[in-house]
């Protein structure tokens, strides 16, 4: 019912519903994980990102220790589907930014014409210390998702492949449930979301303080001895400003 309903309200987003068999694997691994020996804490949070009718949180919660329950779902009619006590922390995913929000596990089983995209941007920014991804086999061949792994220096397995084929809603994708293990405790996604986006202007700023201690007169060097020399000392100051004025717009699209 719920998915005639939400083809006939234009929010179909490729909402294929989880199969039991998969939410059964990840209930077995999450249980698995109870307690963290290496960081001597125990998990509480699960955030499913496409939550659809919240089939999986839903489990989570009656079938482990885990009790805060968090979702991302774009879809109105999934949303109201949703047990109450799931906490929608957005809606539109390409709207969100997953660095700072805080769960101790992630799911997704993403858009499949969208799984690299998805899949990269969840392990590039997660902050979870567990990610499960369903996505089709072929992400083995994907340069994103290779790229968001080094990115994170994480560990990562398949454990359990699936299909759809006699699912809810029918698919011919064969599946792994891929486990992404981030480590979030010694650096967490925004340190490397920073030094990547910045990196250049970090360079350029060591470099600097490096021409200022070497100095041999001392004290600061001025902003202005690295100008061209020009016609007027006011056309060499609308130079200053200019370049300033540059260096602020680029920063701003990197932020």
């Amino acid at each position: 019912m719920l998915l005639e309903q939400i083809k006939s309200e234009g929010q179909d987003f490729e909402w294929y519903p989880t199969t039991d068999e998969i939410i059964s694997r990840v209930v077995a691994n999450v249980k698995s994980h109870e307690y963290s020996r290496r960081w001597g804490k125990e998990f509480s949070s699960f955030l499913d990102i496409g939550a659809g009718d919240g089939r999986v949180l839903r489990r989570i919660k009656s079938e482990t220790y885990l009790k805060e329950m968090q979702a991302i779902e774009k879809s109105s009619v999934l949303c109201a589907a949703l047990d109450r006590d799931v906490l929608i922390i957005g809606t539109e995913f390409w709207e969100q930014s997953l660095i700072g929000k805080k769960a101790d596990f992630t799911f997704c089983n993403p858009p499949y014409s969208e799984f690299e995209d998805w899949a990269e941007k969840i392990i590039r920014q997660s902050g979870s210390r567990y990610v499960y991804l369903v996505i089709p086999t072929r992400w083995k061949e994907s340069e994103k998702i290779a790229s968001a792994l080094k990115f994170r220096e994480a560990t990562f397995r398949s454990i359990g492949q699936f299909n759809f084929l006699n699912a809810e809603r029918a698919a011919r994708a064969v599946v792994d449930l891929l486990l992404v293990e981030l480590q979030t405790e010694e650096d967490d996604a925004f340190s490397r979301f920073f030094d990547e986006q910045f990196g250049e202007l970090i360079e350029k700023f060591e470099k600097e303080e490096e021409k200022q201690k070497s100095n041999p007169k001392g004290g600061r060097i001025r902003p202005f001895d690295d100008l061209e020399s020009g016609p007027t000392l006011p056309d060499q100051l609308v130079k200053l400003y200019r370049d300033e004025v540059e260096s602020v717009e680029r920063n701003y699209q990197l932020v």
